[in-house]
């Protein structure tokens, strides 16, 4: 790790903050922002709520209905604060510091999901499909994205990264919208059968599938630029106005290199002052589904004179994606972009500071053979 000087030698303590910290602005560009922490910083709490109900329709058919609710508040969030444009004087309300990220309990979620599962057993067949309808609700999804420290590289899903920050300094509620992992409909089917058969060569076979069919995710079409506005600094994260909901989306996309088209550009435009007239998250990208299969068969291996013990070979195949279909993900949503409204194929999680909870990532098939010795 390289070592940045602040050429800041020495401190006077006695002097208020703000004096202190115009020795050490502006900062190296590959250097973290001046970050602030609100002096009244609480832990995030949640709310959560579940009930389930459960049924045996028949011996071998089982259904269960969940329902759960989660409310969270608290929760920590980033702002871009300091910004210029801010004063009348279209000036940083402190001239002597750079822009600062500001970390504060000003997240609040909501979460509601209606969840149904079916079970189905017979003698050499067994089954299980869950179906899922939530909605999930935020003012800011993640406080890495775009961050220095967002250990992902603000990578992902075709779509132009955002940052952590309100589009307004300290406006949280202008920002609340759909949640970038919101995903309203999950389908998971799974199944296992073992035919019987007095024929051998059908003895001993399994064959299992595992498919998924879920729904998109939301994007935000952005602006072209940042615009500002007297008394409210410059806009982040700026959302290009509506100016025509019923052509949001092409009735016919267009194919083109790696993707199709379905995003209309006439539909949008640059907003002359203040907030984009479309709101976060307010556009769900295309679905996708999966499904995998595997095969398999167990042999009995002949018992030696010095070997007593039983063993078996099993060998099994597996096939990820067997219909080899390409999922796609969001389009670009940067308005001007020559990239805009393209959904490509390929379909990537959603950008987050945080690798852990980009799922959904799309691969072609892929096909995997295994033997195993068992005795």
């Amino acid at each position: 790790m390289p070592f940045i000087s602040l050429n800041a030698p020495t401190t006077n303590y006695l002097q208020t903050s703000a004096e202190a910290l115009k020795k050490y602005a502006p900062a190296p560009g590959d250097f973290p922002n001046l970050t602030g922490f609100d002096p009244n910083l609480k832990n995030g709490f949640a709310r959560t709520a579940f009930l389930g109900i459960q049924q045996a329709v028949r011996e071998s058919l089982t259904v269960d209905i969940n329902f759960t609710a989660s409310q969270s508040r608290r929760l920590i969030t980033s702002d871009l604060v300091n910004r210029n444009f801010t004063t009348p004087e279209l000036q940083r309300p402190n001239q002597d510091l750079p822009q600062i990220t500001w970390r504060s309990n000003q997240g609040k979620a909501d979460y509601l999901a209606v969840s149904a599962l079916v079970r189905y057993k017979l003698r050499t067949l067994m089954m299980q499909g869950a179906y899922t309808i939530s909605h999930s609700i935020d003012n800011q999804s993640d406080p890495l994205t775009g961050d220095f420290f967002d250990v992902n590289g603000n990578a992902g899903g075709g779509s132009q990264a955002l940052i952590a920050s309100f589009q307004n300094q300290y406006d949280a509620r202008g920002d609340r919208g759909n949640s970038a992992f919101d995903q309203r409909h999950n389908l998971f089917l799974t199944g296992i059968w073992s035919p019987e058969s007095r024929w051998k060569v059908a003895k001993n076979w399994k064959v299992a599938w595992m498919s998924s069919f879920r729904g998109g995710t939301p994007f935000t079409v952005l602006a072209p630029q940042s615009i500002s506005f007297t008394g409210g600094g410059i806009q982040v994260n700026q959302r290009a106005d509506l100016l025509d909901p019923s052509k949001v989306f092409y009735s016919t996309p267009k194919a083109v290199k790696g993707g199709l088209a379905i995003l209309n550009p006439d539909a949008f435009g640059q907003p002359d002052s203040g907030p984009g007239t479309s709101g976060r998250n307010a556009f769900r990208g295309p679905g996708l589904y999966n499904i995998d299969m595997s095969l398999a068969r167990t042999f009995p291996i002949p018992t030696f004179w010095k070997f007593r013990e039983r063993a078996t070979l099993t060998v099994r195949a597996d096939s990820f994606n067997v219909l080899n279909h390409a999922n796609r993900g969001n389009p670009g949503n940067l308005l001007g972009d020559p990239a805009f409204g393209i959904s490509t194929y390929g379909r990537q999680g959603a950008a987050s500071g945080f690798p852990a909870i980009s799922p959904l990532n799309d691969a072609a098939r892929t096909f995997q053979l295994m033997m195993r010795v068992s005795f």
